[in-house]
């Protein structure tokens, strides 16, 4: 469950991912583009995106790729369009992904973070 940063928009997942109004409690949206159990999820801090990750490769959604699922992801708006995803995998490296819209972030090459040190993705 997530909180949008203005307190007036509710994200759940079991099956399937709904966004809900806080103030009348009616559900707003449903996403279906998970095929498996949502591990984890957040909104953007402008409330703009949900960003969710599951365990499954198949997805009909934005899709970002990661060696090993992930087990945290948070974000960060940048300027008036674009964002910043940090996610931390099962494994315990962190993937890092910019982009002005969701096309360029799924397309970007994301900087990889592990213990060993720092390399880019290819």
């Amino acid at each position: 469950m997530s909180v949008s940063p203005d307190g007036k928009v509710l994200a759940t997942t079991t099956a399937q991912l709904k966004i809900f109004s806080c103030s009348d409690r009616k559900k707003m949206q449903k996403f279906s583009g998970h095929p498996e159990a949502v591990r984890c999820m957040t909104f953007s801090n402008e409330g703009k995106y949900v960003i969710s990750s599951a365990s499954s490769e198949k997805s009909s959604c934005c899709v970002l790729a990661m060696d090993h699922p992930a087990i945290f992801i948070d974000t960060k708006s940048i300027g008036v369009e674009g964002l910043s995803v940090l996610s931390i995998s099962e494994m315990g490296v962190c993937y890092l992904w910019n982009g002005i819209n969701m096309e360029e972030l799924r397309n970007s090459i994301p900087t990889k973070v592990s213990m060993i040190g720092v390399e880019s993705m290819s």
